[in-house]
């Protein structure tokens, strides 16, 4: 089967500014500025970190739990001291900070009091030999000032879940057995039950992919896992769940779509997977990502793009 689109690429290096989601080949230089663990029960399910690069720019990352023991203990989180200041010291810094709020403030301490418990360390003023500086006009402080990161960065996490097909009785589904109900209605829904509702697809999501790899043995997703040290050689996939490697991979569906009820007074963001969308499309995914040009992966193909200002009868469980 022909799957031009996961020929590998060439990896770059780039300043996370310049990232286009829509492509996964990049290496970035970053440091960690917050690190912390996902549990689930007593293993760490995710690592999640905060990261900014030298021009200040930050961005949301994770590793997955099948790449946690690859990498646990090895990232490291920056340095960072907790800054205590009692009485004057503490007043000055409080009516500076009150005359300067539209701005960048750098203070620097003298003669600070460092403090240790249990390998954690922080600093206070040391009486009255400590000392304030202010915004000193020193080459230290205006290279450090240019490297502060903005505060226009948005960091997003984006969630998904699984839905599933089964032979039904239409008419019985759609008509009879289940309450029909709007787009508005079923946003504000908290129980355990099924809706019908009619809805008109808006748009579609082209980033992250309207596809996804999975594992030809047990259909769940997988991670490329490449060797950055032979750029000619096939590139192989894990799947988590069967521990195992491979080259072959299915694509498989995974359309996020945005519909509205009829009078438009709400939206909701719907996710369709393969068992729905490949018998709906009449077209296996593979065949459209094999369209996409590689340098344009987020163009929406003709029979997706036939999807928006359709509306569609759709069954809605709660569970």
């Amino acid at each position: 089967m022909n799957m031009s689109f996961l020929k590998k690429k060439p990896t770059v290096m780039v300043k996370i500014i310049d990232i286009n989601r829509e492509l996964t080949n990049y290496k970035i230089k970053v440091q960690v500025m917050k690190k912390w663990n996902m549990q689930s029960g007593n293993k760490i399910s995710a690592i999640e970190m905060v990261l900014v690069d030298e021009d200040g720019t930050r961005i949301h990352a994770s590793i997955d739990e099948a790449y946690v023991k690859i990498f646990e203990g090895k990232i490291v989180e920056s340095s960072s001291l907790t800054c205590t200041l009692w009485n004057d010291f503490g007043k000055e810094v409080i009516d500076y900070a009150g005359a300067n709020k539209e701005r960048k403030i750098i203070c620097v301490v003298r003669f600070a009091c460092v403090n240790e418990w249990r390998d954690v360390f922080s600093i206070s003023n040391s009486y009255n030999a400590t000392q304030l500086l202010f915004d000193p006009p020193t080459p230290q402080v205006e290279d450090f000032i240019s490297r502060l990161p903005n505060d226009n960065t948005t960091i997003t996490s984006n969630d998904s879940s699984s839905s599933s097909a089964n032979k039904v009785d239409w008419d019985d589904e759609f008509l009879k057995k289940n309450k029909k109900k709007t787009i508005q209605e079923i946003t504000q829904n908290f129980e355990v039950e099924k809706f019908v509702t009619s809805a008109i697809v808006t748009s579609i999501q082209t980033t992250p992919k309207w596809y996804y790899l999975g594992c030809t043995t047990c259909r769940k997703g997988v991670h490329p896992c490449e060797n950055l040290d032979d750029e000619n050689e096939q590139m192989m996939f894990y799947c988590l769940s069967c521990d195992k490697k491979n080259s072959e991979v299915d694509v498989k569906y995974k359309i996020v779509m945005f519909v509205t009820d009829d009078n438009k007074t709400c939206e909701a963001k719907l996710i369709v997977f393969d068992t729905i969308a490949a018998p709906f499309l009449r077209i296996p995914a593979v065949d459209l990502a094999n369209e996409v040009a590689e340098e344009a992966p987020s163009v929406l193909l003709e029979a997706l793009r036939n999807l928006i200002g359709k509306e569609l009868l759709l069954k809605i469980s709660f569970a």
